[in-house]
């Protein structure tokens, strides 16, 4: 078959959601959730990817569907040519081809590491004679990694983990020196040429490749004069091949034990630790000062982030290993502890805020001629207070170091303290460059894999949260959602809001609009006091609701908001259940507002309105 046959040309295509086609491909990839386990046609998805390729160009979606297919049916030489494609995309049309938004190109191509994975883990053998095919792949992965690497995104897509298995794969079949054998036919692989957008033609000649060269040899040829030349010459000759033979042996040896060596040093030498502690085996004065800014221009998270590289490698050439997963699990969960540890220093924001909100309350007091009780600022200052000594910020603990040392104090308890913070603080730092806030406070103890890095779903299907603020305690709702206001059911992403269980309100109308009281439940949580002392002062409150809906990939989004606006308690009610008859039952408060006015706003949909108490019906 003629190269020419094997060479089709695409280019960049556009969003294929409205295409036949991509709308039957995701109906058949669909079918691997499926509770039945219904086969897959994969020749099916591959001739309508290839549809789709020559009607619309080429996407990322359908080029990794494309890839999985033909890594399906065609084992590694499908693999081979599917990540060409891809590599060849990414790399020259990163800011053209769709989907437009990094989301959604991180998360397909995670999918494809994990769907592609698993088949060349689990149904595909290698041997020897696809050695040049894995070099086509490695290149290919390793053109998009590198490519990624030097895109922003939010969170790095795990191929590095399918270059590392084509890595280690090609390094197991790689023919030691010495016993180089001659390398069976290669495997046919198709050739998608990927032309730009701006390419006036869909045709391109196809170059044949150049064929392999054999290996040059030179042979050394004499021609004896006399006899007395063969002798002496045979006795030279002898001594020369005894040194070449010395020499090769010494050369193989040195490739076999020495340059594995002088390559891992070289290695270590790249990083700015492992240099300088070479540097301490072995000083040289003018490595010195280099050595020295190396250090200096190394981030902090170093240590750390070489930590996760290792469990990802470890993942990767021993999955199923105990051992490996136990390891990574304690990596996981030392990381974890380490970041909950850390003070998010939330008593400093709120007592910041409240301390502003008094000076703008003071000014509007100072223009209307009026003042303020003693207890008021009483009050005010001891919030203040109380805030402030919920936390100790790190740079204070320094100052209380170096105080307690220069009056030559027992130091041991700070160094430990800062020590731990500092641990704590790296740790939740590295967690939130490679996940989200909510994974550098979860409270899970099983294993966390480095590739399936989430955020912590919420356990209720459509949860209500309430930011409530009163005129006169401030940010009421503060810390409600925590560990020491609700025990386990702490929400640490909505920690400084009210988790309402349900809520009902109803407005009637018969000449005017009859507003009715607003009505919620909650847990028995920290804001329980501050309600009593509001509705005993009949304080002014602004309610904030925000109600939360599981989006399409599965993650809780808020999609509507209810606001009160100089809302005041009419009722509270407690209410504990039978700690017999109903033992899983929890105490719970019941909670009525009236306001002066309530807003409703769709944020998804982009609709809102609002209405007044006033026009109230008595």
């Amino acid at each position: 078959m003629s190269n020419y046959a094997l060479t089709q040309t695409i280019v960049t295509g556009s969003d294929p959601r409205a295409l036949p086609e991509f709308s039957a491909i995701r109906e058949e990839i669909n079918k691997a959730n499926h509770p039945s386990q219904p086969e897959l046609n994969w020749k099916l998805v591959e001739s309508l990817a290839l549809s789709i390729f020559k009607a619309n160009g080429v996407d990322l979606h359908t080029a990794t569907y494309y890839t999985l297919a033909r890594t399906r049916n065609q084992g590694l030489a499908g693999f081979c040519e599917g990540s060409e494609l891809l590599a060849a995309m990414i790399t020259h049309e990163w800011d053209k081809f769709w989907p437009q938004g990094g989301p959604a190109r991180t998360e397909m191509l995670d999918w494809f590491n994990t769907r592609t994975g698993n088949i060349l883990r689990q149904q595909v053998s290698f041997s020897e004679n696809d050695l040049p095919l894995l070099y086509r792949t490695e290149r290919a992965l390793q053109l998009i990694c590198d490519k990624l690497q030097q895109v922003e995104l939010k969170r790095q897509p795990r191929v590095e983990n399918l270059l590392y298995f084509v890595q280690n794969t090609r390094k197991r079949f790689e023919p030691q020196p010495g016993n180089r054998t001659d390398t069976a036919a290669q495997t046919t692989v198709r050739t998608l040429v990927y032309a730009p957008e701006s390419t006036a033609s869909t045709t391109a000649e196809a170059v044949p490749p150049l064929p392999d060269l054999p290996e040059m040899r030179v042979e050394v040829r004499g021609v004896a004069n006399n006899a007395d030349n063969v002798r002496q010459g045979s006795t030279v000759k002898g001594f020369v091949a005894g040194a070449a033979c010395t020499a090769v042996i010494a050369a193989v040896l040195w490739w076999w034990q020495a340059y594995p060596i002088q390559r891992q040093l070289t290695q270590v030498r790249d990083t700015a630790q492992g240099a300088a502690t070479a540097w301490l085996a072995s000083p040289v004065l003018k490595e010195y000062e280099q050595y020295l800014q190396q250090l200096l221009d190394a981030p902090p998270l170093q240590p750390l982030e070489t930590g996760m590289q290792m469990m990802r490698t470890a993942d990767t050439l021993w999955p199923e290993s105990l051992q490996q997963q136990e390891a990574s699990r304690m990596w996981s969960n030392t990381l974890r502890n380490r970041a909950q540890a850390s003070p998010q220093m939330k008593g400093w924001q709120q007592a910041r805020q409240n301390l502003r909100d008094f000076a703008d309350l003071m000014m509007k007091k100072e223009t209307e001629k009026q003042g303020f009780t003693l207890s008021y600022i009483k009050t005010v200052t001891w919030q203040a207070e109380r805030l402030l000594n919920q936390e100790t910020p790190l740079e204070y603990l320094l100052t209380q170091y170096q105080e307690t040392r220069a009056r030559k104090q027992d130091t041991q308890a700070l160094e430990k303290e800062i020590n731990e913070r500092l641990d704590g603080l790296l740790s939740r730092w590295l967690l939130l460059k490679n996940t989200g806030q909510d994974m550098a406070t979860d409270t899970r103890t099983e294993p966390v894999h480095p590739d399936s890095l989430r955020l912590r779903r919420i356990t209720m299907a459509n949860p209500v949260y309430l930011t409530l603020n009163g005129e006169l305690q401030g940010l009421i709702s503060s810390g409600c959602s925590s560990m020491p206001s609700i025990g386990n059911k702490a929400q640490i992403a909505h920690q400084d809001q009210i988790m309402v269980m349900s809520l009902s309100h109803g407005l009637s109308r018969a000449q005017n609009v009859n507003h009715q009281e607003l009505t919620i439940t909650k847990p028995v949580d920290k804001s329980s006091p501050l309600l009593g002392k509001a509705i005993s002062e009949n304080e002014c409150l602004t309610c904030d609701f925000v109600f939360y809906r599981t989006n399409r990939f599965g993650i809780n989004e808020p999609y509507y908001k209810l606001k009160l606006t100089n809302a005041r308690i009419s009722n509270i009610g407690l209410t504990v259940p039978h700690t017999i008859n109903d033992s899983p039952g929890q105490p719970e408060e019941s909670v009525s507002f009236t306001y002066e006015s309530i807003n409703w706003e769709h944020i998804v949909a982009g609709t809102s309105a609002y209405s007044l108490w006033s026009e109230r019906i008595f």
